[in-house]
């Protein structure tokens, strides 16, 4: 079912690659070339609610980070001028520091996290929902493995994710004793007095927590939950200058920290990130403990495979890949080098000001297609072409300007306006994760992961090795040998055009980049600093066997690399942006020369372990020292000996002409003198002013690049499905229930999806069911659910539904309840009864109301009856008081006489 899951959500996402290969442009409205606007300032703004501020007065267009507050989130959201948008791309991270102490430090220091059990036991002692929640205002969401729940990756395989997740929930007390258990067998350590202590002292966790954002309170509450199990805990709150000097490039075994509160910025949605794991679990981003980059500490050997396998495309299948990915991100959570915590951000900028332009839906407007898409506003909310767009930046200038390297353009606060001004040939697709062509469109072909194919003996491939004498370098390029085989082909079709400083691009910029990675990672730059190949360098200079230039733009590069997606064998192909050069060939050679005059290095540890500079083509004593080279003649600018770089000379397949050579000299020096840099990149923006005083970058529009500015326009509005779960709230157990799925875009129904769904037991948060919908018509799917396997109890059913237009995974849920039948039918008997005993008690009232009437009509008679008799006695009393008035009356009447005379008067009658 899972291997099913994956395959059918990889070929959606593979169709919807093909569909956005190349991006399709929207009828031309434009006949400008580079950018919409001007210029671009980038200015230092590292406060949140004066960025609001300045952009609600106008002064500023667009703030590239997230809120570090909850109130000035919600006092931005309240802000009619401010516009939102969230995503995933910003996750957060404890960093465990596995090394073990020096033999110095160890006499007084020891550090807990070198014991995997206790970095095992972290992933308990966090409780990443109340992160979430509390610190982050519910602005985030929970992560415990390498891949959020809002990635593709999560997507392609939710039931593992799920299932790891639940894996590893908040149990304080399993982590103090897994703690317990792993601390009581270490040697000089004790729990005593309610802490832990070595050598009789209270051991003491150094921890670092930047001020910068929340990542000061996520320090506060891990220093609390530390302290809860017994360890004495000194934070430290640094600024990022602090935390790139003592964790990236300090001593490891030193003791100066031990935990630190990391961050990481996706800038690009990644469809298939097979390098994470090695990046984060294996020491792909640099970190000096491992021992990949001279450290001490080796990842366990399970992992180390995965991530390598992963990292080189050593599978044969999705299945296999899956499998391989699974064991990456299990054995990564377990080791805890890196524990996460939480994902999410929501970014500002002022919606009067700015026109709608592409972002990332994982890096938002720290996508690569951001800031070089804005197009300003008049005041009419009209979009103009031309003006200033302002940008605030957080921080300026913390890692060096140099592209290769992992130290170069490695911090986030760098990267963002080096988008402007430079060019890759591939990059993820803003919306779908899958490469897309920049400068470099692509075929593909590949007979992996099984097959191989011939590499054609007319391939040339570059030779970086030492030669015969001490300090020499073979570094010339020759035809690869008969038998060669690869997995893939890819043929690149370049688009050119200008450097900044007026010098035409050509396949010598292509060429040269290439042999510069192999003499990066192992030739004569490589002897002179080891770090000098970042790992996508270390990548290509692995798989590479061989090139052919078939004309001018079109270059067939041989590589023992496949994957599942034809998109990322392109992007190996090209070193993740490391062979479609963002340096020419000139400015690349004439700052190698100050590295092998020993007055700078490529990588900063390097330089800093040397007591040298980093090298930086922008700004700082490496522009001086370049200057040096050309006024020393250590670089020849013009006649017959103008320098040209090693493998390019006039014995040369690829021979750069003396002319050709004069040119691009000339054009570098007019470009220091004008920008004060020796940085004339290839992007639709170009330097002109670096202030490191006033923390500004000034970047003016670029004429003469190839593409016009609506070039991604079609890019602008992702297209994020809605999905909708409708269905039963209660449900017995044994039988079969249907769920409605329906899907929407922009009010309407929508069907390039493709939807999984999970049956969740909250109660365990495992998960019990899981499979696909079915299909029922436009926009509707049909989720079926078997109860039978169910326990009487809650359960929570959630389907993930994936645009084939935008990766980003859609979650809808719905609860529900199940009873046993027996349950239910004595829950309906039970209601039965209490119905029928509802209409007895009914009758009943009815009944003594009856009666209560009736008792009171008997009253009523009652008194009636008894009225009627006394009526009747008065009345016989009457009568008979009648009949003595009259018996008195008779008796008092005169008799009268008769002939005797007159008599007396009658008298009236007396009251009685």
């Amino acid at each position: 079912m899972k291997k099913w899951l994956a395959i059918l959500v990889m070929v959606a996402l593979l169709a919807a690659g093909l569909v956005v290969l190349t991006p399709g442009r929207v009828t031309a409205q434009t006949t400008r070339h580079g950018g919409w606007a001007d210029s671009i300032i980038w200015s230092l703004q590292s406060d949140g609610s004066q960025a609001t501020a300045a952009m609600d007065a106008g002064t500023l267009d667009m703030w590239l980070y997230f809120y570090g507050t909850q109130a000035t989130l919600s006092a931005a959201q309240q802000d009619p001028n401010i516009g939102l948008i969230t995503v995933a791309g910003s996750t957060e991270d404890m960093l465990f520091n596995p090394a073990a102490t020096n033999a110095t430090a160890a006499g007084s220091i020891f550090n807990p996290f070198s014991v995997r059990e206790v970095r095992t036991a972290m992933n308990y002692l966090i409780d990443r929902s109340y992160i979430a929640r509390e610190i982050y205002g519910g602005a985030a969401f929970p992560m415990t493995a390498v891949e959020s729940s809002q990635t593709p990756e999560y997507a392609r395989n939710p039931v593992f994710f799920a299932s790891l997740e639940a894996a590893y929930p908040y149990n304080p007390a399993k982590a103090n004793s897994m703690v317990t258990e792993a601390l009581s067998r270490i040697t000089d350590v004790a729990f005593s007095g309610g802490t832990w202590q070595y050598k009789g002292a209270p051991m003491t966790i150094q921890l670092l927590a930047r001020v910068e954002d929340q990542r000061h309170q996520i320090g506060d509450y891990v220093t609390a939950q530390l302290r809860s199990i017994g360890f004495t805990v000194n934070e430290q709150v640094i600024n990022r200058a602090t935390a790139n000097n003592v964790v990236y490039r300090g001593d490891p075994t030193g003791g100066a920290w031990m935990a630190y509160t990391e961050g990481f910025a996706s800038t690009a949605l990644t469809t298939w990130p097979d390098t994470d794991p090695y990046y984060f679990y294996c020491g792909g981003n640099g970190e000096p403990f491992f021992s990949v980059n001279g450290g001490t500490y080796t990842p366990p050997a399970e992992l180390a495979d995965a991530c390598n396998r992963l990292l080189a495309g050593q599978y044969v299948s999705v299945g296999t890949r899956q499998s391989l990915f699974q064991t990456a991100a299990t054995q990564g959570v377990e080791d805890g080098v890196r524990v996460w915590l939480a994902a999410g951000a929501t970014f500002p900028y002022a919606k009067k000001g700015i026109a709608p332009f592409v972002y990332d839906l994982a890096g938002a407007t720290w996508s690569f297609f951001a800031t070089r898409t804005a197009q300003k506003l008049d005041s009419g909310g009209n979009k103009i072409e031309g003006g200033q767009v302002k940008i605030g930046n957080r921080a300026q200038f913390v890692s060096p300007w140099v592209p290769w390297g992992a130290s170069g353009f490695s911090f986030l606060y760098d990267v963002l306006p080096r988008y402007d001004f430079v060019d890759y040939g591939v990059f993820p697709d803003p919306h779908t994760g899958l490469y897309i062509p920049i400068r470099s469109s692509f075929d593909v072909t590949t007979n992996g992961p099984i097959g191989k194919l011939a590499v054609p003996t007319t391939a040339y491939e570059f030779n970086a090795s030492a030669g015969l004498l001490p300090g020499s370098w073979n570094n010339t390029w020759g035809h690869v040998k008969s038998g060669t085989q690869a997995a893939s082909k890819v043929v690149f079709s370049f688009t050119f055009g200008q450097w900044h400083n007026g010098a035409t691009m050509d396949m010598s910029d292509v060429l040269y980049a290439i042999s510069l990675i192999e003499r990066r990672d192992h030739g004569d730059v490589h002897a002179k600093d080891a770090l000098a190949a970042e790992f996508g360098s270390q990548l290509f200079a692995q798989v590479f066997k061989g090139l052919e230039v078939i004309d001018a733009t079109h270059l067939a590069i041989y590589t023992d690399y496949w994957h599942v997606d034809p998109t990322v064998i392109a992007a190996v192909a090209d070193a993740y942006g490391q062979v479609f050069p963002s340096l020419s060939w000139d400015e690349s050679e004439l700052a190698l020369k100050t590295v092998f005059h020993d007055w700078t290095r490529v990588d900063q540890v390097t330089a800093e372990a040397e007591s040298r500079e980093a090298l930086d083509f922008t700004k700082g004593a490496s522009i001086g020292f370049m200057d040096r080279e050309i006024s020393n003649a250590n670089v020849t600018v013009t006649g017959a000996t103008v320098t040209v770089p090693p493998g390019f000379d006039s014995t040369s397949p690829f021979a750069i002409s003396q002319a050709a050579a004069t040119t691009r000299w000339a054009d570098v020096q007019s470009f220091r003198t004008a920008s004060g840099t020796y940085s004339s990149s290839n992007g639709p923006y170009s330097i002109f002013r670096i202030d490191t005083s006033a923390n500004t970058i000034e970047l003016h529009n670029f004429a003469q690049y190839p593409y016009l500015a609506d070039h991604w326009a079609s890019l602008v509005a992702p297209k994020v499905p809605s999905a909708a779960l409708t269905g039963p709230s209660q449900v017995l157990t044994g039988l079969q229930y249907q769920y409605n799925l329906t899907t929407t875009f922009a009010g309407s129904a929508y069907d390039a999806v493709t939807t999984s769904f999970i049956l969740v037991d909250p109660a365990t948060n495992t998960v019990v069911a899981s499979g696909t919908p079915t299909h029922t018509g436009t926009g509707t799917f049909q989720v079926s659910v078997n109860t039978a396997p169910l326990a009487p109890g809650a359960y929570k059913l959630q389907t993930i539904t994936v645009g084939a237009e935008a990766a980003v995974p859609v979650f809808s849920t719905l609860s529900f309840t199940a009873i046993s039948q027996l349950a239910y039918f004595q829950g309906q008997f039970a209601l039965a009864i209490g119905d029928a005993n509802n209409r007895i008690s009914t009758l009943q009232n009815s009944l003594n109301s009856t009666n209560a009437q009736l008792t009171t009509a008997q009253s009523t008679i009652n008194s009636l009856s008894t009225l009627l008799y006394v009526s009747i006695g008065v009345a016989v009393l009457a009568v008979v008081m009648a009949v003595v008035s009259v018996a008195v009356l008779v008796r008092r009447i005169p008799r009268r006489g008769g002939g005797s005379g007159g008599g007396e008067e009658s008298k009236g009658p007396e009251e009685i």
